[in-house]
């Protein structure tokens, strides 16, 4: 028999900012355009822990008080004093995006880039590629998006912004209850391809019980994380692995296994082990419950 636990783990990461009293004009990187004039911004100081794009909204409006600013961080001396350039004098909303891999995706120094951020609602709806493999052994960055309350930006005014992981932590542990039984590899199938800036439940209060469509054109991807690669983890009795939100819904199960009743596009954890050379394949469908909900919600 084959006994498997999941757990999903919350992660919360704070960013604060903090004004300075010289008034200055950004470097212009071939970002100037007539079309947002950003007139005097205000250098201020980020507290962060990787790359990041730096968006302010107005507070009344939603539209773009600055143009998107990706700030590239190279060691932690740098974290220190980072210069972030904001617009003083405005009730604003500053959102942050951290981790996209991409130092053109909101601002390629062209207009029509950073037109399709040029209001809140547009930054919600903006996708981001997944990357793979994500698997804590591979030591990499899960992308986190953030907002701070509504602000005025003045000399000497500190912003926290609360950042959430976009991705899902996911634990497998996996325990033999017979001598005879060998770990040959853990699978995770049906990883979208994509997330989205704003969850695909919308607003995020409550969960969702009915399944959230993907957009067309989604695909879907898998990690195979074979048995030696324990070996190389730092918890060695646990496969991690960061996927995104995957929110298949929660289905009537008439006192069935919930495997018989998955969703086509449902996250599912494969294990293979071998017993007496023979090998066996168990299915496991992470979830909010063991019984019949398929919601992989993010930054849980």
């Amino acid at each position: 028999m084959k006994h498997y636990f999941l757990l999903f783990i919350l992660l919360l990461v704070i960013i604060t900012i903090e004004g300075c009293t010289e008034e200055l004009h950004p470097e212009t990187n071939g970002t100037n355009s007539p079309v947002l004039n950003e007139g005097e911004l205000t250098k201020a100081v980020l507290d962060l822990s990787d790359n990041i794009w730096v968006f302010q909204y107005d507070a009344v409006t939603k539209e773009l008080l600055i143009k998107p600013r990706y700030y590239t961080i190279t060691d932690q001396i740098m974290l220190q004093d980072l210069p972030v350039y904001l617009k003083a004098g405005i009730p604003s909303f500053v959102y942050v995006v951290t981790n996209t891999g991409y130092d053109n995706w909101a601002n390629d120094d062209t207009d029509t880039s950073w037109q399709k951020f040029k209001n809140l609602e547009q930054l919600k709806k903006q996708t981001l590629p997944t990357a793979f493999p994500l698997r804590s052994i591979d030591k990499v960055s899960i992308p986190m998006v953030g907002a701070s309350e509504e602000v005025e930006v003045t000399t000497g005014i500190t912003v926290t912004v609360p950042v959430t992981r976009m991705y899902a932590k996911l634990k497998v542990k996996v325990e033999m209850l017979k001598a005879e039984m060998k770990l040959n590899n853990v699978n995770v199938r049906q990883i979208p391809n994509i997330c989205r800036i704003e969850t695909f439940a919308g607003d995020g209060n409550g969960e969702p019980m009915n399944a959230v469509p993907f957009p067309d054109g989604t695909t879907f991807s898998s990690i195979a994380f074979a048995a030696s690669d324990l070996e190389k983890s730092e918890d060695k009795e646990w496969a991690v692995f960061y996927v995104p939100e995957n929110l298949q819904g929660e289905i009537e199960n008439q006192g069935g296994n919930k495997s018989d009743a998955a969703p086509t596009n449902a996250l599912v954890v494969d294990v293979t082990a071998e017993i007496g050379g023979e090998k066996y394949l168990y299915a496991a469908y992470p979830g909010g419950n063991s019984l019949n909900n398929f919601n992989i919600q993010r930054n849980q």
